[in-house]
């Protein structure tokens, strides 16, 4: 059970719900305000108040990272190797490491393998297996973005982004299902 504090303000009765640091050398020591007196606070809250230009000048260049290490980004870096050593895991909505790390296509059925409706969704958005949802819902955007008929004035263009829609709805379908199963 979490402690019940009283609002800081001096002239309030209310339970002080958000927290906010005392003094800014000292963030982790808290108060706490009810939410009228936690938006006054943060309207005038300075973080730099009463730091001389040289002590700002210092956690500029150093001490802003609380002694904590960095690294550099890129491919081959420290910082890329632990982001993607939980690749599995994770999301990759738009695509960033599909080159980077292929997936084997084992649990993925072939196309004769798929069921018919799933083989004409596949069809009608131009994808091929192995599926994921990144990869499928990229080109969805595309084709929708490039048939929606409020862009494209071609007369079939409501047809086919109903189609798209429809190959669509059935992929993602199909893509819950089997992660369900997995």
């Amino acid at each position: 059970m979490t402690d019940v504090h009283p609002c800081a303000h001096p002239e309030c009765t209310e339970p002080g719900e958000y927290p906010a640091p005392r003094d800014p050398r000292n963030i982790y020591d808290r108060q706490f305000y009810c939410l009228k007196h936690i938006k006054e606070f943060n309207s005038r809250w300075n973080g730099l108040n009463g730091f001389s230009s040289q002590e700002i000048f210092s956690m500029q260049h150093g001490g802003a990272t609380w002694n904590r290490p960095t690294w550099k980004m890129g491919l081959g870096t420290k910082s890329f190797v632990g982001a993607t050593a939980a690749f599995g895991a994770t999301e990759d909505p738009y695509g960033f490491f599909e080159e980077l790390h292929h997936k084997p296509a084992e649990a993925k059925p072939e196309t004769s393998n798929l069921p018919p409706d799933v083989r004409d969704a596949c069809a009608e958005l131009g994808v091929t297996p192995p599926l994921n949802s990144a990869k499928v819902r990229k080109v969805y955007h595309k084709l929708a973005k490039e048939h929606h008929p409020d862009r494209n004035k071609d007369p079939e263009s409501a047809d086919k982004i109903k189609r798209i829609n429809d190959a669509y709805r059935v992929l993602k379908q199909y893509l819950k299902d089997e992660a369900a199963q997995a």
